[in-house]
């Protein structure tokens, strides 16, 4: 009987136990989701000054601030060789024979804005006039890998509902369900399921 009432004692307290060191983890699942947010913002806005370019044919004499230029001029947004930081292939996929994507950095915001707000132009444009050999020519903003994979998911799910439109801005992903609804912002892939 007294040895009942030990191992209920044992137990009633082992249980008490688990629900503290249960709430402790809940706490700390918590703060760790809310560091990876953090972190990943500050990786964002360090990339804000940059964007990506996909299509720009490859060659052993490329001078890539050149192409980039070249294409501003296409899209009538000027750009001089010292607006750009610094520019640079991205390493290749092995899985594609297209041309490895550029990424360049702007010294000014407001360049990297006007060009990124131009790339819509080239949805009605043949580029094969300034780049010889391209296919299709398009610009990104150069995502961290979490807002990346959320763009793609979201991009998806328009496809499939048949959405207006997706896009980012400085690394906010936005979408229209139809022309005339007002853009909504998808923090999360949870927020996804809300639609």
């Amino acid at each position: 009987m007294k040895e009942n009432q030990t191992l209920k004692k044992e137990v009633k307290s082992l249980k008490a136990s688990l629900k503290e060191v249960k709430e402790d983890n809940d706490i700390m699942a918590e703060d760790l989701a809310t560091a990876i947010n953090k972190i990943d913002d500050l990786e964002q806005y360090s990339r804000k000054h940059n964007l990506e370019f996909h299509g720009i044919p490859e060659s052993s004499q490329e001078n890539l601030a050149e192409q980039i230029i070249k294409l501003g001029n296409v899209l009538n947004v000027p750009i001089r060789n010292n607006d750009i930081d610094i520019c640079h292939r991205l390493s290749a996929n092995k899985k594609s024979n297209k041309p490895r994507p550029v990424i360049a950095r702007f010294k000014s915001y407001e360049v990297k804005k006007a060009l990124y707000s131009a790339r819509k132009q080239l949805k009605n444009q043949s580029l094969n006039h300034a780049f010889p050999g391209a296919d299709i020519v398009y610009i990104n903003e150069n995502l961290t890998r979490r807002r990346r994979e959320l763009f793609n998911k979201v991009w998806k799910t328009k496809k499939l509902n048949h959405w207006h439109s997706v896009w980012t801005v400085d690394g906010k992903v936005f979408f229209k369900i139809s022309v005339d609804d007002a853009p909504e912002r998808i923090y999360s892939l949870e927020d996804l399921d809300n639609f």
